[in-house]
């Protein structure tokens, strides 16, 4: 049998955590996932704007049908 290319369990390096620590340290480090709520206003605002005009639309329809077709 060949080798798979995954180390066993106790190959990790001790007190660092292993590739996926170090690789979650630079992230944090670098500031990625820091929540940016301007970011999350921005793009959610105008989508609650649509829905709301499109629920306008939807209830009023029927009205202004009745209207045009007397």
């Amino acid at each position: 049998m060949g080798t798979t290319g995954v180390s066993p369990a106790g190959s990790l390096r001790a007190g660092h955590g292993g590739d996926f620590a170090e690789l979650a340290r630079l992230v944090r480090r670098a500031g990625l996932l820091r929540r940016r709520y301007g970011y999350y206003a921005a793009r959610i605002g105008p989508v609650l704007l649509w829905l709301r005009q499109g629920a306008k639309c939807w209830r009023v329809g029927p009205v202004c049908r009745r209207m045009r077709d007397g």
